[in-house]
């Protein structure tokens, strides 16, 4: 019997009862009232555990939801929007070309809520995971916030995916001028007002003209975040590593698939490839769509219901260590 018959799904219940399997006790809302808690059934996470703990190699695909309880925008769903703009334009070099303004206003903020957050207890405890699981676990992160490498998450064995927001890179296809850059304000003509969000789509948002906004010191053309927009192609180099690390041993036995649909190429043929090498699926996340897009209720594979934040520091506790506070 495999070790995942037992279970098919995890719930996330709003209840007053118990936590099962060392899940966090609930925060006080109101007098005598307890914050929804995770129930967890005993047989079914300590299964789960058994098969972390024999698996020899773990590919880890995570997405944006790791990062929403740290108070960073997913921007999908209902929330797919910036102001009116709906991100998936919004993200794409066309929309630079035709308003760099716009973009890096859009920029500006994203990376202001990202610099205001601190990694949470999902971040943690994977990274503590990640490190020592060392070569035997490669993480494909989607995310372009760094929380992940300021919750301690090893460079080595990590492939940012779509690059990170606080690195710049020259628009021009002919110029490879790049640099990491954490300033705030970008430049001064970015810098963001302190009495409101310019999220908040009833604030005017001041165009500013093309000269003002980075620029690259090499060439002078526009720089842009060295992020993967919507239309591009994933940057060869991070593909490949991807593949070596595939390629290199034995087949992989686990795919932790965290925070993410999984929709976008090559996150969902990650987790095809894999099973077809005869890895069991575990999916964390609130959504069943998701989870079944990947296979996350099937037979033999598990479905985590519930935030990363939540379902992390119960299922990894004993095989990650004790998160404490943290890196921040």
């Amino acid at each position: 019997m495999s070790l995942f018959s037992n279970f098919r799904l995890v719930r996330l219940e709003k209840s007053l009862g118990h936590c099962l399997c060392g899940a966090p006790e609930g925060k006080t809302t109101s007098p005598g009232r307890a914050a929804p808690t995770i129930l967890i059934d005993r047989a079914s996470c300590d299964s789960f555990k058994a098969y972390l703990k024999s698996s020899k190699r773990i590919l880890a695909l995570v997405g944006a939801g790791i990062s929403s309880a740290s108070g960073i925008g997913t921007y999908v769903g209902e929330g797919g929007y910036w102001r009116t703009h709906n991100v998936r334009r919004l993200g794409t070099y066309g929309a630079f070309r035709e308003d760099p303004s716009l973009v890096w206003w859009f920029y500006s903020d994203r990376r202001r809520e990202a610099m205001r957050a601190h990694p949470n207890k999902g971040h943690l405890i994977f990274a503590e995971l990640a490190r020592l699981r060392g070569n035997d676990m490669l993480t494909v992160c989607q995310n372009i916030d760094e929380l992940c490498p300021r919750a301690g998450q090893p460079e080595a064995s990590t492939i940012y995916l779509h690059g990170d927001m606080f690195t710049f890179k020259c628009s021009s296809e002919t110029c490879t001028y790049t640099r990491p850059d954490n300033s705030d304000p970008i430049v001064p003509a970015l810098t963001l007002p302190s009495t409101h969000s310019i999220s908040d789509p009833s604030y005017p948002l001041p165009q500013i003209p093309e000269e003002s906004v980075p620029r690259c010191p090499d060439c002078s053309s526009l720089l842009r975040p060295a992020v993967t927009w919507f239309g591009e192609a994933m940057p060869p180099d991070r593909v490949k590593r991807i593949d070596d690390w595939l390629q290199s041993k034995a087949t992989v036995d686990l795919v932790l698939v965290i925070g993410t649909a999984a929709t976008v190429h090559p996150i969902l043929s990650l987790v095809t490839e894999a099973r077809k090498q005869g890895a069991k699926v575990c999916v964390v996340n609130p959504d069943r769509e998701s989870a079944e897009k990947v296979g996350g209720i099937d037979e033999e594979n598990c479905w985590f219901k519930g935030g990363a934040e939540e379902i992390l520091p119960v299922i990894f506790e004993g095989a990650a260590g004790n998160t404490g506070d943290g890196p921040s």
